[in-house]
């Protein structure tokens, strides 16, 4: 492979001998096209900034010979491939994708290299993408966040995603069940009424296990369909298939409380699985996915069956065997979903007899395993009973021994990973081949902190990365790879800083504080994790105080050895990357970090750090960098 100088991407092909040339806002496009590629070259072209002379840029459809015979060996007639092309004076830059979604491609490439400053005359770039199904999985979102859902998908164009799928639940509007929002909303409030109330209804002390509660789904409520045919409509549009997700089976919250008759579990206060005896229970699932196949028009559909615990306990289901109960609901879904000429996607835990981890000594079973103390049957007996036509959606990843995935893989199912991070794979390259792609999880929030805390943008960036790359070998680029995804996600938070003049601050702690996901209602309050600010006085006397959040923007020294820092991506060490850049210097770990300056017209006098406890919190600091 070849890389540029500065740019994130590695690219099959890359021939670039000349002098960097740079873009200004007042090149001259042309397009033989007028789909989004063309829109979004002008938008790119137009965000440049720079004023003055600048090449001509040209979008073409099709692989011209020219490259074809300079790329060799390296070409492929692949959907999804795109050249870039500078002359040999850089005075004209021409883009080729094979389809809409490589001129997509070819134009997200030119703004990755024009920012950073790697565009250079006489450059030859060709790529097209290893894996066929780069995705994001994520919560339909609720009215409020339809415009950061929107900036969201766009930073899945720049990083050169396909897909992404919405799980629905009750978040868009039933119009043939209203009822089945209007319980929604009442459930979703009613948890959000006391702090962390879903994750407190999901571990509350039980006999048996529980699914995780989605009340951020939505954010507790719904959209209408034409607000959904809109967030469909602007993914579509920018070449990302979208594959909605309707929890069935388990996770089924959204419909058992709205009909407690149908509810697998009637001691349960909190209830997630559906009776699969109850006639009535397909009458409302199927309206359900008419209403969802009719907004969506999917080629896919996401039917969820993960984590399905509660089986066999109503009066209609207590005689009969959970593992014939499972599949035999999956057949009748996905029957009547090929009456639709829908196909059907699946999460595939209850698969894998093998899943589990050693916690504290003790080896804890997962996925199709049995687990008696938690009351989970064994349901492994399904795989090959599943129809082969479903695309298996594989989530413990991290978990699953090799030789079972390619034991599933050889029955002839499809695969892809799901809840996916590229850098947190182990084996990738001895994994791939069963593959098809993946989609990376999110089951939160899409606020920018929420996407860097719950390692959501650096899961997205290294698996951009990954999906793209023909040679990525975990065991020998893990750790180039999450230095480049620091520096990444580093500088986009500069960016979006949007400031004349930035504050940059190198810091570290002693003090430590447990690590957390934001999920199931668990909001992020910067108050619980704010340890200090650097007070900024101007030679005024004016004064500013910029935040210091744990866990945000610092986090512990944490004395590592700097090989296992270098490939640390436990929760621990992601969580700090965008907002702070964390590097290994003497055995510790610093971060530095960057403010947009309140106050850039004035001189800086002083920065000094004010504890919230001095007794019990110290930042050491190394450089400020005005």
């Amino acid at each position: 492979m070849a890389r540029p100088q500065n740019s994130f991407f590695e690219y099959r092909y890359l021939q670039a001998g000349g002098s960097p040339i740079s873009v200004s806002r007042g090149c001259r496009i042309t397009s033989d096209g007028t789909g989004y590629a063309t829109y979004y070259l002008s938008e790119t072209v137009r965000s440049f900034g720079k004023e003055g002379e600048s090449p001509e840029i040209t979008l073409s459809t099709g692989i011209p010979e020219t490259v074809i015979n300079a790329v060799g060996s390296e070409y492929g007639d692949h959907k999804e491939s795109y050249a870039i092309v500078v002359s040999f004076d850089g005075d004209r830059i021409d883009l080729y994708g094979s389809d809409e979604r490589g001129r997509i491609y070819a134009v997200s490439t030119l703004k990755h290299l024009a920012e950073k400053d790697d565009l250079k005359k006489n450059m030859i770039l060709f790529d097209y993408p290893d894996m066929k199904i780069r995705g994001y999985h994520v919560f339909t979102p609720g009215r409020k966040s339809i415009p950061l859902f929107k900036q969201m998908i766009d930073m899945l164009v720049y990083y050169k995603y396909n897909a992404v799928m919405m799980e629905i639940g009750g978040a868009m509007e039933y119009k043939r069940r209203p009822e089945i929002n209007k319980t929604w909303e009442e459930y979703c409030k009613e948890l959000g009424s006391v702090p962390e109330g879903a994750l407190k209804a999901e571990c509350m002390t039980y006999p048996w296990a529980k699914d995780s509660i989605h009340t951020d789904n939505g954010d507790g409520g719904y959209i209408t369909q034409d607000e959904m045919k809109d967030v469909i409509s602007y993914c579509r549009e920018r070449g990302l298939d979208v594959v909605p997700e309707v929890p069935s089976l388990s996770h089924s919250d959204y419909i058992v409380k709205t009909y407690p008759e149908l509810n697998e579990r009637k001691e349960d206060m909190y209830p997630d699985s559906y009776c699969p005896s109850n006639p009535k229970t397909y009458e409302v699932l199927f309206d359900i996915l008419d209403e969802v196949i009719d907004v969506f028009k999917p080629e896919y559909l996401n039917i969820g069956h993960d984590e399905y615990y509660s089986s066999a306990k109503c009066e209609l289901c207590k005689n009969k065997r959970p593992v014939d109960l499972y599949v035999e609901d999956i057949i009748k879904i996905n029957d009547y979903l090929r009456t639709k000429n829908v196909r059907t996607m699946m999460w595939c835990d209850k698969l894998f007899a093998h899943v589990g981890e050693t916690r504290d000594g003790q080896y804890i079973p997962y996925g199709g395993a049995p687990n008696p103390a938690a009351d989970i049957p064994a349901l492994y007996e399904c795989k090959g009973r599943v129809p082969k036509d479903i695309t298996l959606l594989h989530w413990y990843w991290d978990l699953s021994p090799i030789e079972e995935e390619k034991e599933i893989y050889d029955m002839g199912y499809p695969m892809l990973f799901g809840n996916f991070g590229g850098a947190r794979q182990d084996d990738y390259r001895a994994r791939k081949s069963m593959y098809n792609g993946g989609y990376v999880g999110n089951w939160g929030k899409i606020e920018e902190q929420y996407m860097q805390r719950n390692r959501q943008n650096f899961d997205l960036v290294t698996t951009a990365y990954v999906f793209f790359s023909k040679n990525y070998n975990d065991r020998e680029d893990r750790a180039e790879l999450i230095e480049k995804t620091k520096k990444e996600l580093y500088g986009r938070y500069k960016k979006s800083l949007q400031t004349e003049r930035i504050i940059e601050v190198d810091h570290t702690t002693e003090f430590k504080k447990d690590y957390r996901f934001f999920y199931g209602g668990v909001s992020i309050s910067d108050e619980d994790w704010l340890i200090g600010s650097y007070t900024v006085t101007y030679t005024d006397g004016t004064k500013a105080d910029l935040p210091v959040i744990y866990g945000y923007n610092i986090r512990s020294s944490e004395n590592k050895d700097k090989a296992a820092f270098d490939c640390d991506t436990s929760v621990e060490g992601i969580e700090p990357i965008g907002a702070s850049y964390p590097y290994w210097e003497n055995g510790k770990i610093w971060y530095r970090t960057a403010y947009a300056d309140p106050y850039p017209d004035k001189q800086i006098k002083d920065i000094e750090f004010v504890s919230v406890d001095k007794e019990k919190i110290q930042v050491e600091r190394k450089d400020v960098n005005v």
